[in-house]
């Protein structure tokens, strides 16, 4: 199906990618951040992701596909600011998405949201993060919401397990039913360069 893109979503997209694009166009700051290749499973479910400076402070990057068998697929890119205070790390960023819900047209979606993660111990993490996209930042859909929160173990350097839960809701609009990309609990892996 098409998606139907007016000038004002499109002038909004285009802001907003560069926006997003701008500082990694620029180096900034992500020529000596880790890069780690990571990948969720949950039932119906898969998420692959490339990150890049997550868990260090300073700027961090992401690119991320997520599927779900039933209900379509979601891919984005994220940038955001990490800042280290004690044991936690805190992060706010921004996630410019496409949205793919199966039988629908597709559109896009500009979630702000932010990450927690305390490092209990260097073996173990709790983590969380939440984002969020209101009807004026998004297309073809009412609101898109995204939640994950688990625990990550970090078995052998350069790899790390994780278990958590995860819920990726795209919510229906004009007539559209919702579809939920994610409402479960996952396994996860990350390897990290």
């Amino acid at each position: 199906m098409k998606t139907r893109f007016t000038p004002r979503n499109r002038a909004l997209m285009h802001s907003c990618t560069l926006g997003l694009l701008l500082p990694a166009l620029l180096g900034t700051s992500f020529a000596a951040s880790a890069i780690s290749l990571g990948l969720q499973a949950g039932e119906h479910y898969t998420d692959v992701r490339v990150d890049m400076g997550k868990e260090t402070p300073g700027f961090y990057s992401q690119l991320t596909w997520a599927h779900n068998d039933n209900d379509g697929d979601r891919g984005g890119m994220e940038l955001g600011f990490g800042l280290p205070l004690g044991s936690f790390m805190i992060s706010a960023g921004g996630k410019l998405l496409y949205l793919h819900p199966r039988g629908e047209d597709d559109g896009y979606a500009l979630a702000i949201g932010s990450r927690l993660a305390w490092n209990i111990t260097q073996k173990f993490t709790i983590f969380g993060e939440g984002y969020y996209s209101p009807d004026s930042l998004s297309s073809e859909v009412d609101h898109y919401r995204e939640m994950d929160a688990g625990l990550r173990w970090a078995i052998v350097r350069p790899v790390t397990l994780s278990v958590g839960y995860r819920y990726i809701d795209l919510a229906g609009k004009d007539g559209r039913r919702s579809r939920k990309l994610a409402d479960g609990m996952y396994l996860g892996g990350e390897v990290g360069f």
